[in-house]
């Protein structure tokens, strides 16, 4: 090391010319950039700039600033050889805190074998560079230490080597290589990197579960570095004590700890490590379940002053650690939020951005799990770990295992999950992660329930000892226990683990799931009716969540959540006798629906997400994009949007709206779902088929209906099945005249119309007007005749062909059959270029209005926010603007109907989807009060036969008559010549929000 030290170190006034005598300190400001101009050094004399403990980046002659990683991250050095004109550098801090940069320049250059040994050693630094993804191999820093001459050289080589198995994950060979390391620094004199060399084995092996090997790793710490000179090492020295106490458990010294760690680091003006530091003891408080002090940690951090001035590297890292506190408390809107902030502030930070967004990435994928997002929470999960090096990131890797694990239990791909749990978990042992291992373990173990009474005694008994796993997770042990102990007969010890449990802080399925074990030990110890009331309460608590996010995705979202919550409902009613009042039915279940939940409050005018995906769609743009855009729509908040939900109508005053119609309401559960029939005379409930049977039998049915080329037989046949199984036990033997049925994702979009009622083999569209409910209302509907009609025509262009999607040849006729169908109604145009997004809502926000689209469709079930249509760009004529469900559910709609002659804009979840709204269901969600659109692709040249029908039979008419009119306009189609098929005429439904006085 005395080639890089020496003595006569001064501080210049101006450093703007040097000569090869000169070694300077120099000092540097913050971030603010201090430019050397080196032009009189002598030829090849070599430079080196040396940091003095402190996070120093530079730029050469104008380049990228880098970090000084060579040989550690503080305390490293560059070695550069300036060409014959000189040399332009430029330092600047890489924290808040000031720097100390020592300038050296060499009149004699080393030897040409160690000049080549240095560049190695400098490239590979690079390499390693622990703020940015890196791919290291090792095979290469061996032999870098291996061919190490000189002693510092030896040193500073098997430094980074342990750096690298830092960076790799394998904490117990890290610490082993620093703890090697050490005693080579100390033998050439430099005690500074022999104590961070001695630090790095400490907190190593304290991260890695061995606090008995790191305590005297830290003692030799402590005795080599200075309080002065080494501020910074002895920070995080005290730091390590700090998590010496946390694996002892002594919260108070924690704490204690913890804060004179941040006092020390403010006063050496490291304000990054000290809200980096707040954002460690909050996650200390969250895996302790410490409510009240993460309360209060949350309320320090939102006052600091201070963190204003943190880099966007620690404003990103702290609003996740806070998502991860959030997310455990089951507020899911505000985590989103925070996620959207963290990659925001990592997309400007100078380190750090692509390993910390992949973490940012596997948080939402979390959330989007917890939400029924599942193939979207997969395409984030994809994206994550396209940002980690499996060969340099595998606790990373590990953690993205667990995730998938995690969706895959949810979706019941039981076995999958296992395999992904079993991975993680082999991945932590290797790396000595025991908190990390156990909650792997714990996962294998929630999927391998026991099935009876006598697997679930021999699974308590051969419980191991948890006291790795963290109190985060303390709780789902907890409801695997208590899922035990209720097969097992042990109804006392359960519901005393809950009631022990309560206190921990869980995530929402975690939530959801307690009050199901409640509940079902209530009906085990026989009290049945408590068991309902517990579900009925949690289900008011998830409306309550939907309200107060004030996003009409989210809270459709969230109500879906509680689908295993009314699915459980139904199978306690279904069993009691007496029989559970139909009111109560009607209370819970209905309002409970996820489309209640939307309240259009004012909209964002934000579309971010719809041309991130239009770009996307038109093979322009990337998932990536969109994906982002997606998180930052969810994670907007609405200020003005109803914060509590609207009453619900209640029966009665239902019944009598129905007039001659009845309404089904279908539950689905096992083993048997629950069909609700309600008339104005009558109402019951009737068990039928289970949602097993009912999925797959919607499932064949939409199958067989792919195309004009199947077999009517074959339709016939799935028809039927389904349709015996959803009318068994219907309170009349002869089909209905008019039949409404509630919308719900597993028969959603099952064409009514095409089903036949039991005992027929005609199908209803020959007996019966059906139609969708999308949602109940109070209020006053306004219906009248003397709307005008707005026809919206986006026929396509060049950019929609390019993707398939090939103008529209009929498109512009619609709007001239319209008139001629109802001449007396005024027709107000807007085509081509005029048919855009801003004269869609336009249309749409009229209460004067109708409104007919003509234009392309777009639907994904499976991803959230791809379903909508396709339409005119007003800034560039050769483009598409694609307009989704998600920019119309919050925005108050009034038209008093909208025909959507568009494919796909009815196509929403169902029996083979799980995530996106329809937009018609969104269209009328949003207040709009009846809307018809097509389940699948449609036919253009059908528009023909069908569209004049419809406007025939509503002319004179208000909107209300619609469902008629489109019951006449498949007649139309059925009964021509080219479209009698099924595939024409039974795509087009109708959907209605049933406004009711109380």
């Amino acid at each position: 090391m005395a080639a890089l030290g020496g003595t006569g170190f001064g501080t210049p006034a101006a450093a703007d010319s040097w000569s090869c005598r000169d070694r300077h300190d120099v000092i540097i400001e913050g971030q603010r950039p201090l430019t050397l101009s080196l032009a009189e050094a002598e030829l090849a004399a070599p430079i080196i700039i040396e940091e003095r403990g402190a996070d120093l980046m530079l730029s050469v002659d104008n380049a990228e600033f880098r970090h000084l990683t060579y040989p550690m991250t503080r305390y490293a050095w560059r070695w550069l050889m300036p060409s014959p004109e000189g040399i332009r550098l430029q330092l600047k801090a890489g924290s808040t805190a000031d720097a100390t940069a020592r300038v050296h320049v060499r009149c004699e250059p080393p030897d040409q074998t160690r000049q080549a040994w240095l560049a190695k050693a400098q490239d590979l630094a690079d390499s390693i560079d622990r703020h940015v993804q890196s791919d290291p191999k090792m095979a290469d820093f061996d032999r870098l230490v291996d061919s190490a001459q000189d002693p510092a050289d030896r040193a500073a080589a098997m430094h980074m080597r342990a750096l690298v198995w830092f960076l790799q994950g394998d904490y117990l060979s890290s610490a082993q290589a620093y703890a090697e390391t050490a005693p080579l620094w100390l033998a050439i004199g430099d005690r500074t990197r022999a104590g961070g060399a001695y630090l790095g084995a400490a907190d190593l092996y304290q991260r890695a579960g061995r606090p008995h090997e790191a305590d005297p790793m830290l003692a030799q710490t402590e005795n080599l570095l200075d309080k002065n000179a080494d501020a910074y090492f002895t920070s995080r020295a005290a730091l390590t004590r700090c998590d010496r106490l946390k694996a002892e458990g002594k919260l108070e010294q924690i704490i204690s700890c913890n804060r004179d760690v941040i006092r020390q680091l403010r006063r050496i003006g490291e304000l990054d490590e000290a809200i980096r530091m707040a954002g460690q003891l909050l996650v200390a408080f969250r895996d302790s379940g410490d409510q009240d002090r993460i309360e209060e940690v949350l309320v320090e951090i939102d006052r600091d002053p201070m963190l204003e001035r943190a880099s966007w590297y620690t404003r990103g890292y702290l609003a996740l650690m806070r998502s991860f506190v959030q997310r455990d408390r089951g507020k899911l809107m505000n985590a989103l939020a925070l996620i959207s902030d963290s990659l925001q502030a990592f997309e400007r930070a100078a380190e750090g951005r692509e390993r910390w967004q992949a973490s940012a990435l596997l948080q939402a994928a979390d959330i989007y799990g917890q939400l029924g997002m599942s193939d979207q929470a997969y395409r984030l999960l994809a994206q994550a770990i396209s940002l980690y090096d499996p060969t340099s990131a595998p606790d990373r890797i590990a953690a993205a295992l667990m995730k998938l694990a995690i969706l895959d239990r949810a979706n019941g791909r039981i076995e999958a999950a296992a395999a992904w749990y079993q991975r993680a978990e082999r991945i932590y042992a290797l790396l000595g992660r025991p908190i990390e291992r156990a909650d792997a373990e714990l996962g294998l173990l929630e999927t391998r329930l026991p099935r009876d009474r006598s697997e679930a005694e021999a699974a308590l008994r051969q419980s191991r000892d948890w006291s790795s796993l963290s109190a985060a997770n303390a709780g789902r042990l907890a409801l695997v226990q208590v899922r035990w102990m209720i097969t097992a007969g042990q109804y006392d010890q359960a519901g005393a683990l809950l009631d022990a449990s309560k206190a921990t802080t869980r995530a929402l399925p975690q939530q959801l799931l307690a009050v199901r074990l409640r509940a079902e030990l209530e009906v085990q110890q026989g009290r049945a009716s408590a068991a309902l009331s517990l579900l009925e309460a949690e289900l008011k608590q998830l409306q309550q969540l939907a309200a107060q996010g004030s996003n009409g995705v989210l809270g459709y979202l969230a109500m879906r959540a509680g689908r295993d919550l009314r699915a459980d409902w139904v199978r306690i009613a279904l069993s009691q006798s007496p029989a559970v009042a139909v009111d109560a039915w009607w209370r819970v279940l209905v309002a409970s629906a996820p489309l209640q939940s939307v309240r259009p409050g004012q909209h964002s005018g934000d579309n971010r997400f719809s041309s991130a995906l239009s770009m996307e769609l038109l093979g322009n743009g990337s998932s990536e994009a969109s994906d982002r855009a997606l998180l930052t729509t969810l994670a907007q908040t609405n200020a003005t949007a109803q914060q509590t939900m609207s009453p619900m109508p209640s029966l009665e005053p239902v019944r009598q709206q129905l007039g001659s119609s009845w309404l089904l309401v279908v539950v689905p559960s096992e083993p048997r779902s629950a069909a609700l029939w309600i008339s104005a005379e009558r109402a019951l409930v009737v068990p039928i088929p289970g949602s097993s049977e009912l999925r797959d039998q919607v499932r064949q049915l939409a199958a067989d209906l792919q195309s004009p080329s199947r077999p009517v037989a074959s339709i016939s046949r799935s028809a039927g099945a389904l349709a015996a199984s959803l009318y068994a036990g219907a309170p009349m033997a002869a089909a209905p005249e008019r039949l409404l049925v509630l919308s719900d994702e597993l028969i959603g979009t099952v064409p009514l119309s095409l089903l036949p009622w039991p005992g027929s083999e005609r199908p209803l569209i020959e007996t019966t007007t059906v139609g969708w409910i999308a949602r109940f209302d109070q209020g006053v509907k306004a219906d009248n005749d003397s709307a005008a009609i707005h026809a919206i025509i986006a026929p396509g262009n060049a950019a929609t062909e390019k993707v398939g999607l090939g103008k529209l040849r009929y498109a512009e006729q619609e709007a001239d059959l319209i008139a001629r169908t109802e001449p007396q109604r005024q027709l107000i145009r807007a085509s081509d270029l005029k048919a855009t997004r801003s004269a869609l809502l336009s249309a749409l926000s009229d209460p004067n209005a109708w409104v007919h689209l003509a234009a392309h469709g777009y639907a994904k079930p499976e991803l959230l926010g791809y379903a909508g249509t396709w339409l005119a760009n007003p800034k560039d004529p050769a483009r598409s603007d694609f307009l989704s469900w998600m920019d119309i559910i919050d925005t108050p709609l009034r038209a008093q109907l909208a025909v959507l002659n568009a494919c796909q804009l009815a196509a929403g979840p169902d029996a083979t989807s799980q995530s996106s709204l329809s937009f018609a269901s969104a269209v009328t969600a949003a207040g709009v009060d009846h809307v018809v659109a097509a389940f699948w692709p449609i036919s253009d040249s059908a528009s023909a036969i069908w569209i004049p029908a419809f406007y025939s039979a509503m002319r004179d008419q208000p909107a209300s008559h619609s469902m008629d009119a489109l019951h006449a306009a498949q007649l139309a189609l059925k009964n021509s010549r080219a479209y009698r098929h099924p595939y024409y005429w039974a795509s087009l439904a109708h959907f209605q929000r049933l406004t009711v006085n109380d």
